[in-house]
């Protein structure tokens, strides 16, 4: 699946790439792409655990240190997106806490005032 291949990438190049190639990563637009993928696959039926996977992976190494990033990865719906996911697979601990974390990490950056 293309989707989860995009999110494969990102998230290597992301942890692998140092800081110079993570911020251009960044500011390309993946953090948009990631979410675009968790909103869409979080709604879609079938076996789509292993994109999910993927794409909350890939969010989690988003940069949301950087408060515009996490701003924007917020406004394009990525804590409802985490959410429906949590709700959807609570059988599956794995996606389950990946998505917890993701989900307090953003909403930690919004209470620490960013």
């Amino acid at each position: 699946d293309v989707a989860e291949a995009a999110c494969f990438m990102f998230a290597a190049v992301a942890k692998a790439g140092g800081p110079q190639v993570r911020g251009q990563v960044i500011k390309s637009g993946a953090p948009l792409l990631v979410v675009l993928v968790l909103r869409h696959f979080g709604d879609d039926p079938g076996d789509v655990q292993p994109v999910l996977r993927r794409a909350v992976n890939a969010i989690r190494l988003v940069g949301l240190d950087d408060s515009a990033t996490a701003g924007a990865v917020r406004l394009a719906g990525a804590p409802d997106a985490l959410r429906n996911i949590i709700q959807r697979f609570p059988e599956n601990q794995t996606l389950k806490k990946a998505a917890e974390a993701a989900l307090e990490a953003i909403e930690k950056d919004v209470s620490s005032g960013a």
